[in-house]
Formats: structure tokens, C-alpha cells, sequence
């Protein structure tokens, strides 16, 4: 089971392509070909803030030293951003194919924007995506939200999905062990990247 590490302060978050498809070429000078792949996913790497050693960087050392064997889940922050009232999202119906993803329980109205972040439980897993262009909650809160990548697992009808504070879930690695400077203050920085 993935450490929880959603309460971590994140002072910045880069987000990086994992490319399952790509672009191929012709030796002999034909077209070029987008190859487009099922596995296309995310990879995000995180910078904590400067911290206190003593309690705050040791304990978060120490729930790294357990993500680095199960895996962790950290929030995916959109600085500027607000989710205001999304409702309670979730799949609205077994989706297994495509980009298009139906929802329902959004609020009537809700706009999910075009680059706002998401996350769908499905199987026990999260997959992190976002939406490529805006589309807004009908008056009985169903929308039809279409994502970056092809949809990587099978959904379900009731599959949880996180609007409001989305978030990413995979293998995590950098060097927890930070310097123990003589003022006290350090900050972490890692990477976690989804592993399907």
C-alpha cells in the first residue's frame, strides 16, 4: 500500500511526459508518424520548502524510507488554481477505450477547465491525467471530460474521481537524506512517477 505524503508542503512541482508512444520517422526520408500508445503517463518531480530538521525533516525522512519500498502518493499542486465545490465526481459509466471519460455528481455547472489536473481510483490505483479542453457540468452534474493520454486501465462506473485536490500515485525516488546543516533547515526533493 502507497504512503500517504498528500499533508507534505510543496514548494514546487514539475511535471514530466512518461512517453509510452512517440514520433517515428522513415529512414528514407517518408513521413512522420505520431505513434500514439496506451502507457503514455505522468511523472512529477517535487521540492519541499525549507523545514525545521527536528521534528518535521525526520519524519518525513522517515515515511520517504517506507514510500521508497511501497510507493507514495503525493498531491499534485496548480498554484493559483481552485477547485471551488466540484461536488462528488466519479466514473460515470465502465470506460475502457479512448480519452473520453463520462462523469457524474459534479455540481451543476462545474467547469472543469482545459490543463486542470485529475486523478481517478480505479482498482485500488490512481491515475493521474488531465483535461485538454474546458467542458461544463450539465444541470443534472454530467460531463464528458477528455484527457491528455489514452485511458490506461479499464474503468468502472463509480471509480472515484479527485477534482478538487488531484493527485499522483507510483514509485518514488531521490535522496532523502538531506544534509543536516548547523542552521537547522533543509528541504527534500524527489520524484514520483506512475508505474501504469
Amino acid at each position: 500500500m502507497s504512503i500517504d505524503l498528500t499533508a507534505l508542503p510543496i514548494r514546487a512541482a514539475t511535471p514530466m511526459p512518461y512517453r509510452a508512444g512517440g514520433v517515428q520517422a522513415s529512414a528514407l526520408g517518408g513521413a512522420i508518424l505520431q505513434v500514439d500508445r496506451m502507457g503514455d503517463r505522468w511523472s512529477f518531480q517535487f521540492e519541499t520548502p525549507m523545514m525545521q530538521l527536528e521534528p518535521d525533516g525526520r519524519q518525513w525522512q522517515a515515511l520517504f524510507d517506507q514510500a521508497e519500498r511501497a510507493g507514495a502518493i503525493v498531491r499534485v499542486v496548480q498554484p493559483g488554481f481552485v477547485a471551488i465545490a466540484p461536488g462528488a465526481p466519479i466514473v460515470a459509466a465502465d470506460t475502457a477505450l479512448g480519452r473520453a471519460i463520462p462523469l457524474s455528481g459534479l455540481t451543476p455547472a462545474y467547469p472543469i477547465r482545459a490543463g486542470q489536473w485529475l486523478s481517478i481510483i480505479s482498482g485500488g490505483r490512481r491515475y493521474l491525467d488531465k483535461a485538454v479542453a474546458e467542458v461544463v457540468a450539465d444541470s443534472a452534474g454530467l460531463a464528458t471530460v477528455t484527457i491528455k493520454n489514452l485511458i490506461r486501465a479499464p474503468l468502472s462506473a463509480g471509480d472515484v474521481v479527485e477534482l478538487a485536490v488531484p493527485k499522483i500515485e507510483g514509485v518514488i525516488s531521490g535522496d532523502f537524506n538531506a544534509p543536516w546543516p548547523s542552521n537547522r533547515l533543509s528541504s527534500f526533493s524527489f520524484t514520483v512517477t506512475e508505474v501504469r
